[in-house]
This record gives C-alpha cells, structure tokens and sequence, in this order.
C-alpha cells in the first residue's frame, strides 16, 4: 500500500524509496513497487529494476519498456535469454519488447519461439502479430507445427493478421488435416478468410461437405467460403443449407443466392 501511494504521487522524490521497495520480501510489494516505478518513468530505476526482473519481478518488465534506452534494451533482452529467469519473467519480456520501439527486438522475439516454456512462444508469437514485421512470416509457419496446440492456434492467428500469402498453403494444410484439433483448423480456417486467397476453396469445400468434421469447423468452411466470393462454392453451400449448416444461408447471400428462393437476384 506504501508503494503504491509513493507511485500515486508522481513526485520522483519517491523514487529512491521505491527502489527500496523493490528488494521487500513481499513479491506484491515488489510488484507495486515496480508499477509505480514505470509511471514514474525516472532513468535511475533502470539498474534496480534488471535486479528485480532477475529476482523474478515480472513487473519489472514493463517499467524498464517505458522507461526505454540501451540499458533496459539490453537488460530485457538478457533476461528472455537467461535459463534461470522465471517463466512469468520471460513471459512479461516477451509481451512488452514491442513497446521499446527498436527493430533489434526482432531477433530475440525470434530465439524466443523456441523457449523450452509454451507460454513464452505464444506470447512470442502474439508480439510478432502485433509488430506486423513480415520477416516473421516462414518463423510463424514453422510454429503451426508447435508440440503445443495454443502455440498453433496462436501462431494461425499471427499469420492471418500478418496477411501474407506465403501462409496460404500452410494454412490449407492444417485445414486438411483431419488429425488436428478443431480448434486449430478453425483458426487456419479463419485466416485464410483474412488472407482471401481463392486457393483456399477447394479444400474449404471438401470440409464443409465433411460429415465426419467437427460442425465448427464446417460452419467456419461455410463462413469463409462466402466471404471469398467464389462461385464454385455455391452448390457446395446450398448441401450445407440442406443439413442445418449455420452459416450456410448468411455466405450465400454474400455469394448473390438468396437461400430461401434459392435464385440469385435479378440484375
């Protein structure tokens, strides 16, 4: 409560004994100290503040993004790199390198798809989507095949939001493999809606005429192969409409077929 109330002062008068706090035995504490420390925004935190993040102060992170400069560059960087560092500490770098505002954050994004922790490559991977760098398109393909499955589903996410083609394929993979979880191939399904790549229908087509599949994912084909606008999938849609299929009418009015005359609309 006494770092908290220091931070709320915005006086840097409070810095030194905030610096203090960093070292309580109390993790909140810690913590507090090292929120109230970030809105206070002085350099003099920088050095404390890699000792906390060492310590296991994931709240550190964010003080030293805000606070910004070659030190907290390297000091953040170190950390996602350092074995003995907490996951949560790890995690925390990873989710704010972006804020740093430095295209070196790229490469230790990079490593980090490969940390030994699955919370740490989908934070990774999240903080790749929101860079928008395209460099990290074939390192987030590569992560479709993660052992983990929210590391997948994050990473299909990642590379519909990326938007580059060199997804497509990819994606049409993970949605042909009837092996994969639904949640996964909806995912890969709704990415390449975002793609809008017209390679994609065919084997939109051939889940949506799936019975075996998962009615998610036969609705997510059935979305997706409306929003892409090809004709292909009208007969394919109209099946689907015949077996209750919930986005079948909604993607055939978008394809110009009214799903209740089953006609398309006259010029």
């Amino acid at each position: 409560a006494a770092a908290e109330a220091l931070g709320k002062l915005g006086d840097n008068s409070a810095v030194p004994p905030l610096i203090k706090a960093l070292a309580d035995r109390d993790l909140h504490v810690c913590e507090t100290a090292a929120e109230a420390l970030e809105k206070l925004g002085d350099p003099r935190a920088v050095g404390p503040l890699t000792k906390a993040l060492e310590d296991g102060n994931a709240a550190a992170a964010a003080a030293l993004a805000k606070l910004g400069g070659e030190e907290a560059f390297r000091s953040l960087t170190s950390a996602l790199v350092n074995e003995e560092v907490t996951v949560g500490v790890r995690k925390a770098v990873v989710s704010v390198l972006e804020q740093l505002g430095d295209d070196r954050v790229f490469e230790p994004l990079i490593r980090a798809l490969d940390d030994r922790e699955l919370h740490v490559r989908q934070a990774a991977v999240m903080t790749l989507a929101r860079l928008g760098d395209d460099r990290a398109v074939e390192p987030l393909i590569v992560a479709l095949q993660d052992k983990d499955l929210h590391v997948c589903e994050a990473a299909a996410v990642a590379l519909g939001k990326l938007g580059d083609k060199r997804a497509v394929v990819p994606l049409i993979r993970v949605v042909e493999d009837e092996e994969a979880f639904f949640g996964l191939r909806e995912s890969a399904i709704a990415a390449l809606g975002q793609l809008g790549d017209r390679r994609a229908v065919e084997s939109l087509i051939r889940v949506l005429g799936d019975g075996s599949a998962y009615f998610g994912i036969r609705d997510a084909a059935a979305k997706v192969l409306g929003d892409l606008g090809d004709r292909r999938a009208v007969e394919p849609l109209l099946k689907a409409l015949k077996a209750e299929n919930n986005e079948a009418a909604a993607a055939l009015r978008r394809l110009g077929v009214d799903p209740i005359t089953l006609q398309a609309p006259a010029r």
